[in-house]
């Protein structure tokens, strides 16, 4: 079995989900864990966001300060995998795959590719086609990178 976390970073919002692959990856399974923010809801405080986790039945919610980077605030997401009240697995090394959703790949990326200097470097230059995603999908594959490691695919 595979723990694979997959990323949704959108210019407002970011979604988390963490899922449990048998052996045959093509085989549907939901989340068993689920993380959000979004700064677009209204009647969240001035002051914070409200992040919604769900791990199977249990649901919380914890406040994200709206002045932290959004590297902090994804640390936050990411951290509640295993720390805090809705524990999921043990520790970061659980994690063996991460996947990034991205909004645009122009004619560079028309499947799923391993994320390395170079795809980094052409998500960015892809920008200009989505100047609201792309470089928010940067920074959360940067953030990924920083709270798992550079050894997780």
């Amino acid at each position: 079995m595979a723990n694979v976390l997959v990323l949704n970073a959108g210019s407002g919002s970011q979604k988390l989900g963490l899922y449990s692959i048998e052996s045959d990856p093509k085989v549907a399974c939901d989340p068993v864990w689920q993380a959000a923010i979004n700064s677009t809801t209204p009647g969240q405080p001035a002051d914070h966001f409200l992040a919604q986790i769900t791990a199977g039945e249990r649901k919380e919610q914890i406040p994200v300060r709206r002045d932290l980077p959004l590297q902090e605030k994804l640390r936050t997401l990411i951290e509640s995998l295993w720390k805090g009240n809705l524990p999921i697995i043990n520790g970061p090394g659980e994690i063996d795959l991460v996947g990034h959703r991205v909004v645009h790949g122009g004619l560079e990326f028309a499947y799923a590719v391993a994320v390395t200097p170079e795809v980094e470097a052409t998500i960015d230059k892809l920008g200009e086609l989505a100047p609201l995603h792309n470089p928010v999908s940067l920074i959360v594959i940067s953030a990924c990178r920083e709270n798992l490691g550079d050894k997780t695919p």
